[in-house]
């Protein structure tokens, strides 16, 4: 799902104006980010957890030339599945 059709979803399914839709999706998502920049972690509860997980720096090889280079500190974004969730996604669908 695109980041246009949840404001859609969301502006169709609560009756809102598309002007409204997207201030509640970008206030969404810029909350996230910046707690997630200060390095706090993201809780939603019956969907799961985003967290940063910083990786050290290490030497590495360029594949081409076979010169060594040194990749600095990475922060990256993990997100962990509540176990609702989990379970949900891993439930064999009812053939009813």
């Amino acid at each position: 799902m695109k980041k246009s059709e949840l404001i859609n979803k969301l502006s169709n399914r609560f009756e809102l104006s598309q002007h409204d839709a997207t201030h509640i999706v970008e206030t969404l998502f810029e909350t996230m980010i910046r707690n997630l920049l200060a390095g706090d972690r993201v809780e939603i509860r019956d969907f799961g957890i985003f967290t940063t997980k910083t990786t050290k720096s290490r030497v590495s090889r360029n594949p081409r030339t076979g010169k060594s280079i040194i990749i600095g500190d990475r922060r990256s974004v993990c997100f962990r599945s509540s176990r609702k969730l989990h379970t949900l996604l891993n439930t064999p669908p009812s053939n009813t």
